[in-house]
């Protein structure tokens, strides 16, 4: 067993070296790219190597296609109609897919999962359905390592399994996620109803599409995502999922465990690779609360 362990660290190492140096675009409101986020990714995909996770996801999101527009025709990954960013993480998902033998790891292919959200009290159920079909338009790669992983991925995309199980991530986080995007969605239902009084159903469905999660009061539940995400960075650097309140504040143990063994999966491969994982981490949360604090003066 343990010399089977030591073969997928080596086997590790060398793919570590085949991924490219910049493999995210996240950047979270600063037009800059932070090493953290490829570091952490990296992480990710090797986890499912060494058999600690199921299956890696990376998407990018794409122009959708309008029936009423005529460049609807144009195929949405044509780069002629994409933004610098979505052309790199069109790229970024070409080369995982390429590489995805010489890592050993079987890759699909599809468009975006449906959204998770919870059991939602003012929103109408079909509503709610409509909306986590229709939210997000892409390209979603998955790099698995057992053909088994296929059936979990179909569930997924059926909406018979939530993205958040079978990557792994802690029950409690998945929940606290959906949770916050069902606020979000009765937030800017509310809000749109209560302002338009005689709208369609198609024009709800118009607006919940485009709001962005952005609405009068939608801030407040925005401060508190963003302090999450920022805690979640600096106190559990290795996770790739985000923390919920009850693993931040001790009374779960659930992501605690999860970033020991992402730890502990990153040192084997090298002391430098674990070292620049925390160092670069605290460099995001530390420039991110700034770049926050400052904003909110400016409000």
């Amino acid at each position: 067993m343990r010399r089977l362990l030591n073969m997928k660290i080596i086997e590790s190492r060398k793919i570590l070296s085949l991924l490219p140096s910049v493999i995210t675009t996240s950047s979270f409101g600063i037009e800059k790219d932070y090493n953290y986020f490829s570091l952490r990714t990296k992480l990710e995909i090797l986890a499912v190597i060494s058999g600690m996770k199921h299956v890696y996801y990376d998407a990018i999101q794409l122009p959708e296609r309008d029936s009423s527009n005529s460049s609807s025709l144009i195929d949405p990954e044509d780069e002629s109609i994409l933004t610098p960013k979505q052309i790199f993480g069109l790229d970024v998902l070409r080369q995982l897919e390429s590489l995805a033998p010489r890592m050993q790891l079987l890759v699909k292919r599809t468009n975006f999962p449906r959204i998770n959200f919870l059991e939602a009290t003012i929103v109408p159920s079909h509503i709610v359905a409509a909306h986590s079909r229709t939210i997000l338009f892409g390209r979603v790669i998955w790099l698995y390592l057992k053909h088994k992983t296929e059936d979990l991925i179909e569930k997924v995309l059926k909406g018979n399994l939530w993205l958040g199980q079978v990557l792994g991530y802690p029950s409690c986080c998945v929940r606290w996620s959906a949770s916050i995007r069902t606020r979000f969605l009765e937030g800017g239902y509310n809000y749109f109803i209560s302002t338009n009084n005689n709208a369609e159903e198609w024009d709800v469905l118009n607006y919940l599409h485009s709001f962005k999660e952005h609405y009068p009061g939608s801030e407040i539940i925005r401060a508190e995502v963003d302090s999450n995400i920022l805690e979640t960075w600096n106190k559990y650097p290795f996770v790739p999922h985000w923390a919920c309140p009850s693993c931040l504040n001790g009374e779960s143990d659930t992501t605690a465990f999860q970033n020991e063994k992402f730890s502990e999966l990153a040192l084997a491969i090298s002391s430098k690779f674990h070292d620049d994982i925390i160092n670069e981490s605290k460099k995001v949360v530390q420039e991110l609360r700034k770049y926050y604090n400052e904003s909110t003066k400016s409000d």
